[in-house]
């Protein structure tokens, strides 16, 4: 699990709020943190600075890695024949096409939503910005 800066832990990673100095937080920590710590993990992801460049190399573009790699892994194990009952067959130099198109999408898709909120956010009191508001 991660730990946690306590008080005789000072010396913090520079935009990791609660990171002691030497820690490096990976992917699968913070994913553990999410689904055992919520409450935590979120106000950690609400405290730390993140520019838009950062948030897609570390986490849209890993994440959205995810289910492109499930749908070939599952293509490829799973689909091996027709079956009329469960679906359909993909033909196996269509796998890697239908994975990417999925990835590709998924990042669209997560763009095209940040623009909308962007758009949006004015109207609920918000900045129309991709960087957070100072408080």
């Amino acid at each position: 699990m991660l730990p946690l800066a306590g008080a005789g832990q000072r010396a913090l990673v520079p935009g990791r709020p609660g990171v002691p100095k030497g820690t490096r937080v990976s992917t699968l920590q913070r994913l553990l943190e999410l689904l055992l710590r919520p409450a935590a993990a979120w106000e950690r992801i609400a405290a730390a600075p993140a520019s838009v460049d950062a948030l897609l190399r570390r986490v849209i573009l890993p994440y959205a890695l995810l289910a492109p790699i499930a749908t070939g892994i599952g293509m490829t194990v799973f689909d091996a024949r027709w079956d009329p009952l469960h679906g359909y067959l993909v033909a196996p130099d269509r796998i890697f096409a239908t994975a990417a198109t999925t990835y590709f999408t998924i990042v669209a898709s997560i763009l095209v939503l940040a623009a909308i909120f962007v758009r949006v956010a004015p109207a609920f009191g918000a900045s129309a910005s991709y960087r957070p508001r100072s408080t």
